[in-house]
């Protein structure tokens, strides 16, 4: 029998992580339209301020602090490791460059990405989900398809690779 206020928590927790990946892929979103992807913490204080002031479902109090932080952890680490993350991307996405895709796709396969290859707290399986759910909401029709399948690559190629002598 599940314990209801874990399971409660488990699924705030979760919900702040949807509103954290969702405010950090339009803040990619503008960063990659724009070419522009210096002054990260002034962009960060504008985005915040708009979260803040626009979103009615945005948590409140200590739950807003801890998604946001999230939020600053996914844009950060996207920002930091942006090349990395798009040689991983670019490799697993056969017959595909970065710029040919979608400025939505490339944002949830980095957000993803990033997720994948430097947060260890995130299951793989969590991370690639959510990224496909992302882009059932915000990509074309078969933007989630694509999203899962490079996902899945990058996540496999992560993977230690089976001992052959056992």
């Amino acid at each position: 029998m599940t314990n209801a206020p874990d399971a409660d928590k488990r699924g705030q927790f979760q919900t702040e992580r949807r509103f954290a990946r969702r405010w950090a892929l339009q803040f990619l979103y503008q960063v990659d339209q724009q070419d522009d992807w210096g002054v990260i913490d002034r962009k960060l204080g504008h985005l915040r301020a708009q979260v803040l002031e626009f979103e009615e479902d945005a948590p409140t109090d200590k739950a807003f602090d801890r998604t946001w932080c999230y939020v600053e952890t996914l844009v950060r680490g996207v920002c930091e490791h942006r090349a990395e993350i798009d040689d991983a991307i670019g490799a697993a996405a056969t017959n595909w460059t970065m710029d040919r895709m979608g400025v939505i796709d490339r944002g949830i396969l980095r957000l993803a990405t990033y997720e994948l290859m430097f947060e260890d707290k995130v299951p793989g399986a969590a991370a690639i989900n959510e990224a496909v759910e992302l882009a059932k909401i915000y990509g074309d029709v078969d933007t989630s398809r694509f999203v899962n399948g490079v996902l899945d690559r990058i996540f496999r190629s992560l993977q230690p690779a089976e001992d052959e002598t056992e």
